[in-house]
């Protein structure tokens, strides 16, 4: 499976310098994205993506038919879409999509027939699915929110995942018909509060498994 709600290279993490998310310009810094972000919408929401979007939280909405491209700074991106976007009632959807990006943090391609996913209003619980998906990617930005390395490529048919988070720990968990593999090691401070969190996924064929656990040590 891919990592995040929608598709792994077009990550809704990102801040864009034009009037709203749809024009994808430039890159947030992951770090500063971390403790912004609920940490079941980091792990339930990839690899790479990077996987989206089109409508900022503030202003929700799906798009239909359009297309996104910009190239700044050595940071390139393309895509298209049938459907995309955060709709009023929390889901993520896209439908229907293509996107490639070539970034200092990012390099990876997707395509898609649908994906789909939310978490709760308190972020303890992250769900998503998706139909008919590839990718290829390679990233900084890890899918559960961490900063470290990552890469992933495979094909799905259909597939699902859930990640519970309590207190500064996560856990995730995902089912899939098809052929992904890949993996992700990094850090993040997710409860900010200053203790970093170790994370690692890992993606086997069928099945996905990811942990975030406190530094006790």
């Amino acid at each position: 499976m891919t990592s995040p709600i929608v598709s792994p290279v077009d990550d809704r993490r990102r801040r864009w310098e034009s009037s709203d998310d749809a024009d994808l310009t430039c890159h947030e810094d992951p770090r500063e994205s971390q403790a912004g972000m609920s940490r079941a919408a980091q792990a339930a929401c990839s690899p790479s993506e990077s996987d989206a979007p089109r409508t900022s939280a503030s202003e929700p909405g799906v798009r239909g038919p359009h297309a996104e491209a910009h190239a700044q700074d050595g940071d390139y991106y393309a895509g298209a879409f049938l459907l995309s976007g955060h709709d009023r009632s929390g889901l993520d959807v896209e439908v229907f999509s293509a996107s490639i990006h070539e970034g200092e943090r990012e390099r990876g391609v997707q395509v898609g027939m649908a994906r789909m996913g939310g978490s709760t209003e308190d972020g303890h619980f992250g769900v998503r699915g998706e139909v008919f998906t590839a990718h290829a990617r390679a990233s900084f930005d890890n899918p559960d929110g961490s900063v470290g390395l990552g890469a992933s490529i495979g094909a799905t048919i259909v597939g699902a995942e859930g990640t519970g988070t309590l207190g500064p720990a996560s856990l995730t968990l995902g089912a899939s018909i098809g052929s992904t593999v890949g993996g992700s090691l990094g850090v993040r401070d997710g409860d900010s509060d200053g203790k970093p969190e170790l994370c690692g996924r890992v993606e086997f064929g069928v099945g996905t498994v990811g942990l975030c656990v406190e530094k006790w040590w």
